[in-house]
């Protein structure tokens, strides 16, 4: 029996199945088998990634920096921050309205938004004399890793010059709970916690 030493990988061990048993001991086939089920493996290797490279959610940093330099942009932030980034882009769409705000903030925190707008001449107009388009993000999800600046960053090139994009952090205030509930015992009535937290937010 030969004393060459069959290399371990995988795919050198499979190739050698194809010959007769009486030729798995040959040197010379096991030399090649050994040198092309390394190829192989690695073939094998660039495929999967190719395949996840695909979808933004499982691409590597390699392919997410790629496709920032395709979009003329720098990453900002963790990759899963970029990735994040990058899907608001896909699902804003091209044309700014409540829903595609709503995508945004949603894709990026985890969370709802009350979108806002106050025309220049408007009553209770937090900046008057200016169109402002105001984006309230409430409680963002604290297990989603986001950048709370890409939702101003991916909105903002939809927004007409004129108006002014106001995107701020939104929590209840006493003032809040107080309009919306009488009493103590009208909060207790609430059935879930997830009823109130529609209504307050914290």
């Amino acid at each position: 029996m030969s004393e060459y030493i069959k290399g371990s990988n995988k795919q050198q061990k499979d190739l050698i199945t194809y010959l007769p048993p009486y030729l798995h001991d040959v040197i010379e086939f096991n030399v090649l088998f050994d040198t092309e089920g390394l190829e192989i493996d690695q073939l094998q290797q660039h495929q999967e990634q190719a395949l996840q490279d695909i979808f933004i959610v499982t691409a590597s940093e390699g392919k997410i920096t790629r496709l920032e330099n395709f979009l003329k942009f720098k990453g900002e932030g963790t990759l899963e921050q970029r990735k994040t980034y990058l899907l608001s882009l896909l699902r804003k769409g091209q044309k700014l309205n409540g829903e595609a705000i709503k995508n945004v903030v949603h894709t990026v925190t985890g969370s709802k938004c009350v979108v806002t707008f106050f025309s220049a001449d408007e009553l209770n107009h937090p900046h008057a004399n200016e169109a402002l388009l105001q984006v309230q993000v409430l409680s963002p999800d604290n297990n989603v890793d986001y950048k709370y600046d890409d939702i101003q960053r991916a909105l903002q090139p939809l927004v007409p010059a004129h108006i002014k994009l106001l995107v701020i952090k939104y929590f209840s205030t006493w003032e809040d709970i107080y309009d919306s509930f009488t009493d103590w015992e009208t909060v207790k009535s609430i059935t879930s916690w997830d009823a109130l937290k529609n209504i307050i937010t914290i």
